[in-house]
Protein backbone atom coordinates (compact mmCIF):
# COMPACT_ATOMS: atom_id res chain seq x y z
CA UNK A 1 0.00 0.00 0.00
CA UNK A 2 1.62 2.80 -0.93
CA UNK A 3 1.00 6.43 0.01
CA UNK A 4 1.33 10.34 -0.10
CA UNK A 5 4.63 10.47 1.55
CA UNK A 6 6.43 8.05 -0.98
CA UNK A 7 6.60 4.65 1.33
CA UNK A 8 4.07 1.69 2.37
CA UNK A 9 5.12 1.83 5.50
CA UNK A 10 1.74 3.10 7.82
CA UNK A 11 3.66 3.68 10.70
CA UNK A 12 5.79 5.95 9.10
CA UNK A 13 2.88 7.73 7.17
CA UNK A 14 1.15 8.14 11.03
CA UNK A 15 4.30 9.39 12.45
CA UNK A 16 4.62 12.29 10.26
CA UNK A 17 1.05 12.81 10.15
CA UNK A 18 1.39 13.26 13.92
CA UNK A 19 4.67 15.72 13.03
CA UNK A 20 2.52 17.83 10.66
CA UNK A 21 -0.02 18.18 12.92
CA UNK A 22 2.41 19.41 15.62
CA UNK A 23 3.88 22.15 13.00
CA UNK A 24 -0.10 22.92 12.31
CA UNK A 25 -0.79 23.54 15.84
CA UNK A 26 1.77 25.59 16.48
CA UNK A 27 -0.40 28.14 14.97
CA UNK A 28 -3.40 30.37 16.74
CA UNK A 29 -5.77 31.54 14.24
CA UNK A 30 -7.33 35.06 14.91
CA UNK A 31 -10.37 36.72 13.14
CA UNK A 32 -8.72 40.39 11.74
CA UNK A 33 -11.23 42.01 9.53
CA UNK A 34 -14.75 40.45 8.44
CA UNK A 35 -17.06 42.15 5.61
CA UNK A 36 -20.32 43.82 7.04
CA UNK A 37 -21.52 42.99 3.53
CA UNK A 38 -20.25 39.80 1.85
CA UNK A 39 -22.94 39.86 -0.40
CA UNK A 40 -22.48 42.92 -2.36
CA UNK A 41 -19.74 43.97 -4.23
CA UNK A 42 -16.78 45.01 -3.06
CA UNK A 43 -15.21 48.28 -4.92
CA UNK A 44 -11.82 48.90 -3.93
CA UNK A 45 -10.57 49.82 -0.14
CA UNK A 46 -8.26 49.53 2.37
CA UNK A 47 -9.12 47.20 5.01
CA UNK A 48 -8.35 47.70 8.49
CA UNK A 49 -6.93 45.09 10.81
CA UNK A 50 -7.63 45.28 13.95
CA UNK A 51 -4.50 43.80 15.28
CA UNK A 52 -1.06 43.48 13.76
CA UNK A 53 0.20 40.23 16.27
CA UNK A 54 0.21 37.92 13.13
CA UNK A 55 3.09 36.16 11.53
CA UNK A 56 0.76 35.28 8.14
CA UNK A 57 -2.67 35.94 7.44
CA UNK A 58 -5.25 33.61 5.30
CA UNK A 59 -7.33 36.08 3.24
CA UNK A 60 -10.80 34.34 2.62
CA UNK A 61 -12.83 35.56 -0.08
CA UNK A 62 -15.48 34.24 -1.60
CA UNK A 63 -16.02 33.48 -5.67
CA UNK A 64 -18.86 35.83 -6.66
CA UNK A 65 -20.59 38.32 -4.67
CA UNK A 66 -24.64 36.31 -4.87
CA UNK A 67 -22.40 32.82 -4.35
CA UNK A 68 -21.52 30.51 -1.37
CA UNK A 69 -18.19 29.57 -3.11
CA UNK A 70 -15.43 30.50 -0.31
CA UNK A 71 -11.39 30.12 -1.33
CA UNK A 72 -8.81 31.11 0.83
CA UNK A 73 -5.34 32.21 -0.27
CA UNK A 74 -1.94 32.82 2.19
CA UNK A 75 0.42 35.52 2.63
CA UNK A 76 3.66 36.41 5.41
CA UNK A 77 3.53 39.12 7.40
CA UNK A 78 4.13 42.57 5.18
CA UNK A 79 3.26 40.68 1.75
CA UNK A 80 1.04 41.72 -1.10
CA UNK A 81 -1.40 38.47 -2.39
CA UNK A 82 -3.38 37.87 -4.63
CA UNK A 83 -7.28 37.20 -5.13
CA UNK A 84 -7.97 35.03 -7.86
CA UNK A 85 -10.98 33.57 -9.66
CA UNK A 86 -11.27 31.84 -12.81
CA UNK A 87 -14.48 31.14 -14.40
CA UNK A 88 -13.95 28.71 -16.78
CA UNK A 89 -13.15 28.50 -20.44
CA UNK A 90 -15.49 30.76 -22.99
CA UNK A 91 -15.25 30.43 -26.42
CA UNK A 92 -12.13 32.69 -26.93
CA UNK A 93 -10.61 31.80 -23.67
CA UNK A 94 -10.61 31.50 -19.51
CA UNK A 95 -12.62 34.82 -17.83
CA UNK A 96 -10.22 35.01 -14.95
CA UNK A 97 -10.50 38.07 -12.28
CA UNK A 98 -7.74 39.05 -9.96
CA UNK A 99 -7.78 41.76 -6.50
CA UNK A 100 -4.46 42.87 -5.83
CA UNK A 101 -4.30 42.69 -1.69
CA UNK A 102 -1.58 45.36 -1.12
CA UNK A 103 -0.05 45.30 2.02
CA UNK A 104 0.09 49.08 3.14
CA UNK A 105 1.57 48.80 6.53
CA UNK A 106 1.03 45.71 9.49
CA UNK A 107 -2.81 46.46 9.81
CA UNK A 108 -4.02 48.09 6.59
CA UNK A 109 -4.48 46.30 2.93
CA UNK A 110 -5.27 48.12 0.31
CA UNK A 111 -7.91 45.99 -1.82
CA UNK A 112 -7.88 46.96 -5.28
CA UNK A 113 -10.93 46.85 -7.73
CA UNK A 114 -11.29 43.76 -9.48
CA UNK A 115 -9.87 43.37 -12.59
CA UNK A 116 -11.19 40.85 -14.97
CA UNK A 117 -9.52 39.50 -17.89
CA UNK A 118 -11.01 38.00 -21.23
CA UNK A 119 -10.08 37.58 -24.73
CA UNK A 120 -7.18 39.99 -23.83
CA UNK A 121 -9.34 42.89 -23.23
CA UNK A 122 -9.22 43.74 -18.74
CA UNK A 123 -12.02 45.86 -17.38
CA UNK A 124 -13.24 46.23 -13.65
CA UNK A 125 -15.66 44.00 -12.17
CA UNK A 126 -15.70 43.86 -8.26
CA UNK A 127 -18.51 41.30 -8.46
CA UNK A 128 -15.91 38.83 -8.09
CA UNK A 129 -12.99 38.31 -5.44
CA UNK A 130 -14.93 39.10 -2.36
CA UNK A 131 -13.02 39.70 0.24
CA UNK A 132 -15.08 37.58 3.31
CA UNK A 133 -12.90 37.42 6.25
CA UNK A 134 -8.73 38.10 7.08
CA UNK A 135 -7.50 35.15 9.80
CA UNK A 136 -4.29 36.71 11.34
CA UNK A 137 -2.22 33.14 12.86
CA UNK A 138 0.60 33.88 15.34
CA UNK A 139 3.38 31.16 16.32
CA UNK A 140 3.05 29.57 19.31
CA UNK A 141 6.61 28.86 19.95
Amino acid sequence: MSNLFGGSNPLALLEKIRQLKKEVSGFKGVLLWENPNPDDNFAAQDIILSSDDYDMLEFYYKEQANANILLSVKALKSCDTNLFVSTGAASVGPINIARYMRHKSPTVYSAEDGRRSFADQYTTNNAYAIPFKIIGYKSQS
